[in-house]
C-alpha cells in the first residue's frame, strides 16, 4: 500500500482537478482512530501537504467519522481527498453507515456532493476554522 500511496502522491502533485476517494486503509492518527500510528500516514499527508483538502475534515472538523470497525475498535480509513481546482465545485462529503450495519460491506460508504462551479462550499454552522472538537 505505500508504494502505491507514493505513486499517487507523484501523479497528483502534477494536476489540478482530482478526487480521490474510497479505501486509503490509513488514517492520521488519533483524530482518525485508536492508534496514533497508521501505516501510510506519511502518504496521506503528502497528498494534503501538496494541496489535497481531506473532505471530510473540511465539511466536519474533528468530528469523528468512523467507517470500519475490527475488534471493538473503529477507524476512519476511507477518505475523499479533493485537488484545489475541484474544491469549488464540492457540496458536501458525508458517510453512509447503513451499509456496514446491514453487512453489505466491511466499509461505510463515502458520498461527494458535485455541483456546478456557482455553487458555495458550506462547513457545518458549529465548525470555527476547522478546529472545533466535535462529538460523535
Amino acid at each position: 500500500m505505500s508504494a502505491y500511496l507514493g505513486a499517487i502522491v507523484q501523479v497528483c502533485s502534477e494536476n489540478v482537478g482530482d478526487l480521490l476517494v474510497g479505501d486509503f486503509n490509513t488514517g492520521i492518527g488519533s483524530k482518525d482512530g485508536p492508534s496514533t500510528s497508521f501505516g501510510g500516514m506519511d502518504r496521506l499527508m503528502a497528498l494534503q501537504n501538496c494541496g489535497f483538502t481531506d473532505e471530510w475534515r473540511w465539511f466536519h472538523g474533528n468530528r469523528m467519522g468512523h467507517t470500519w470497525s475490527r475488534h471493538g475498535k473503529a477507524w476512519r480509513i476511507d477518505h475523499a481527498l479533493a485537488s484545489p481546482g475541484l474544491l469549488p465545485r464540492i457540496r458536501s462529503c458525508r458517510y453512509s453507515h447503513q451499509e456496514r450495519i446491514d453487512a453489505v460491506s466491511d466499509h461505510s460508504i463515502v458520498i461527494i456532493e458535485i455541483g456546478d462551479s456557482g455553487g458555495a462550499r458550506t462547513r457545518d454552522p458549529l465548525i470555527k476554522n476547522n478546529k472545533t472538537e466535535m462529538g460523535q
